[in-house]
């Protein structure tokens, strides 16, 4: 049986994810993720690439690293989803 978590647990947990993806995107490289990294100079672009992080860790229980290579690919106006 699942346990619910107060309003305050959940917000705790979205700022560790928070702090989480910070870290991911501070280690960010042009060389390998051009798109993204140029996404998140602006503070709209960094606020996007935070939720759809956390959006889809928690439906699709996506990591962190994954998302970012989706949400890479997703800003990418070469590449093609089949």
């Amino acid at each position: 049986m699942k346990k619910n978590i107060s309003l305050e647990e959940r917000e705790m947990f979205i700022e560790k994810l928070k702090m989480l993806i910070g870290q991911f995107l501070t280690l960010c490289d042009s060389n390998n993720s051009p798109y993204l990294c140029e996404h998140i100079q602006m503070e709209e672009g960094y606020k996007d690439v935070e939720e759809f992080c956390i959006s889809n860790f928690i439906l699709n229980n996506t990591t962190i690293g994954e998302s970012l290579v989706v949400k890479e690919n997703l800003l990418n106006p070469n590449y093609k989803i089949n």
